[in-house]
């Protein structure tokens, strides 16, 4: 705040200098920014030469020049080529503090300049500073990943005076940057912030140098998602995300309601066979050797093949369609001429690679070669490079009999490498920002997993209500869900010519009934193609998969079964009368039941002389009590019908 000094005289106030005044100040802090105001309004800056303090700490006098006043002076001998803007401006201000009055007043030594006034602040650095509020929007922004030239807009919007330019910005970054190291280097810093997030890792020095090569982690909430989804592993390394130039190994999983989720990172030194041995025994470490993936997807990276095949034998390894295509445009796109011809062979490979029998397959191949005959170098690259030691990792005839949910390529690894790009505002980063970034994308990937997850449990699609969907809702996935459904609409169920190759027989396991689940709509084939596949619901919440001895009993077969199957479907269940009469019996010889009420089911599927819902209660004996089920692997949940949103609790 200013007022007027009543002790000045007032003809001060017509003195040519428009810094001689009677004003006086509150504070030490509103002189100089008046003075400073004043100073710009003409071109010139103020700034502050001397503070004079006394013994107690209180502040009396400040002395104000022009920031070309004074001379340079060289402290030490530099290479740089540097330069100085001060040329001795004698222009001179004084601030006093009355400890009578509790004022402050200001005085003029010399008002004059010896250079022109300045035409814009843009290149003075006094004036580009940022005040304390705009630092801490900086500091705001950059935590947030904005781009400078995006933070230097915002400020000149919310101030139109401010003269900041794009290298002010950077400065203050790494101002900001060097602040929050307080002192510790790079790699104390990445482990700190691994520790307090709560991450599992384990890193790998060189024994002589001391210098980490490999550093593998894993946030807490991946470990809990991986135990609940853990089927498909797909695997990729990426580049340029790191100035120490480390490949970074990004592992990543697929959930029921088909969102990709990060298992674990990995920075490597290089992509050997050991290095990618270590790292997935680093991961099999975390997660256990029992969770291990049913089905992992790579691309042609030899080293990494080895790897998974060492430390996850029994997964089934596929790989990626479309690196395997890019890599055959690239080789065969100069051989084969003309252009017609080149669309031809693309919707031939096409069809290869989708051969859905192995006799459809060698069939398309005969095809294929044909096109070739006069493009022997293309022939002998598919069969030397791919067909003859990989097809049973890519085509469809191979690579069906694994349940891999329809991950044929490797593109959710390829996508979580560009959403990791977007956040990293170059290739100079170092690993603990980068960390920092990958850990706001796994937040943001978790909130949507959370958001799908509830969804399916709340959300209840219209087109889903026939009577044949009631059993699901809520237990299975909205994706899960819309396959079937389109599944169904593909069959149409007014043809009955079907030609679906899967022939399972499901078996349901529970606390409050045992159901068998026949195919509605297919021919049953011959006995040794038919597959049976027993689940059980565990606590209440989940299913496990269950291992039924050979010639186990059957459990009764799901009452709706006779009113939708098909005719042709009616055969399923002659073969096994008499192990589903075997069952009841079994039951009743455990919970007997009166004579009358007893009955066996016929060679079409219907009870004979007993009561639909005694059957059903009947059939409600727990797991253990059946000496032929063996429970497998603890808690392994079957995907299409997992949804423990347990698993996601806030970390």
């Amino acid at each position: 705040m200013a007022g007027f000094h009543p002790n000045e005289a007032t003809e001060a106030i017509n003195n040519a200098s428009p810094f001689y005044t009677n004003m006086v100040f509150e504070s030490c802090q509103d002189l100089i920014d008046w003075t400073q105001e004043m100073g710009r309004s003409f071109g010139y800056i103020i700034i502050i030469k001397q503070r004079k303090i006394r013994a107690s700490g209180l502040l009396t006098k400040v002395l104000l020049i022009c920031d070309r006043g004074g001379t340079y002076k060289s402290k030490n001998i530099s290479s740089r080529n540097t330069g100085t803007k001060k040329i001795n401006c004698p222009f001179e201000l004084k601030g006093k503090y009355s400890k009578l009055y509790n004022f402050w007043t200001l005085s003029v030594v010399c008002d004059k300049h010896n250079h022109e006034p300045a035409e814009h602040f843009e290149g003075h650095a006094f004036v580009m500073r940022l005040s304390d509020n705009e630092t801490r929007l900086v500091a705001d922004l950059t935590r947030l990943n904005v781009k400078p030239h995006d933070i230097l807009t915002t400020l000149k919007e919310q101030n139109p005076e401010n003269v900041s330019t794009l290298k002010t910005i950077y400065n203050a970054r790494d101002k900001i940057k060097m602040n929050e190291k307080a002192g510790k280097t790079d790699i104390q810093l990445l482990l700190s912030f691994l520790e307090e997030g709560g991450y599992t890792y384990f890193y790998r020095a060189n024994d002589i140098s001391n210098v980490m090569e490999d550093l593998f982690f894993m946030h807490p909430t991946s470990v809990q998602l991986w135990h609940a989804f853990p089927y498909v592993m797909l695997m990729d390394a990426t580049y340029k995300t790191n100035k120490y130039n480390m490949p970074l190994l990004e592992i990543v999983g697929v959930t029921p309601t088909n969102l990709t989720f990060c298992i674990a990172f990995v920075f490597m030194h290089q992509e050997k066979v050991f290095n990618y041995t270590w790292a997935l025994n680093c991961l099999k470490s975390v997660v256990g050797s029992y969770v291990c993936p049913q089905v992992i997807v790579t691309d042609r990276e030899l080293a990494l093949m080895k790897a998974c095949k060492n430390v996850f034998p029994n997964a089934g390894h596929l790989l990626c369609r479309w690196h395997i295509f890019e890599s055959i445009k690239k080789h065969c796109r100069n051989s084969i001429r003309p252009l017609d011809t080149l669309s031809f062979f693309t919707k031939s490979w096409a069809s290869l690679v989708e051969s859905q029998t192995e006799e459809t397959y060698y069939y398309n191949l005969a095809r294929l070669e044909t096109l070739l005959l006069e493009y022997k170098v293309v022939k002998d690259y598919l069969h030397n490079i791919w067909l003859k030691s990989y097809k049973h990792m890519f085509v469809s005839a191979w690579t069906d009999r694994f349940l891999s949910f329809g991950n044929h390529t490797n593109n959710r690894a390829e996508s979580q490498h560009s959403i990791l790009k977007n956040y990293l505002d170059a290739t100079q980063s170092d690993l603990s920002t980068c960390t920092t970034f990958i850990h706001k994308v796994i937040r943001i990937q978790l909130a949507s997993i959370k958001a799908s997850l509830e969804q399916s449990k709340k959300i209840m699609k219209h087109r889903f209500k026939p009577e044949h969907f009631e059993l699901l809702w809520r237990s299975v996935s909205l994706h899960a869900l819309d396959i079937i459904y389109n599944e169904l609409e593909r069959c149409n169920i007014s043809d009955l010519s079907c030609n679906c190759q899967l022939h399972v027989i499901l078996h349901s396991i529970s606390n409050i009934v045992n159901t068998t689940y026949f195919p509605l709509w297919s021919t049953p084939p011959p006995m040794h193609e038919q597959v049976a596949i027993a689940i059980g619901f565990v606590n209440n919440n989940h299913y496990v998969r269950v291992i039924l001895r050979e010639e186990y009993l059957m459990p009764p077969v799901y009452l709706q079964w006779n009113r939708y199957r098909r005719p042709q479907a009616a055969a399923w269940i002659t073969p096994y009368i008499d192990r589903i009469n075997l069952y009841a019996q079994f039951l009743n010889s455990n919970h007997p039941v009166p004579k009358k009420d007893r009955g066996e089911m016929n060679s079409s599927g219907h009870i004979i002389n007993q009561n639909q819902s005694e059957i059903q209660s009947n059939s409600s004996v727990f797991v253990k009590t059946n000496p032929n089920i063996q429970l497998s692997e603890p808690y392994t949940p079957i995907q299409i019908i997992q949804l423990d949103n347990s698993v996601l609790s806030e970390q």
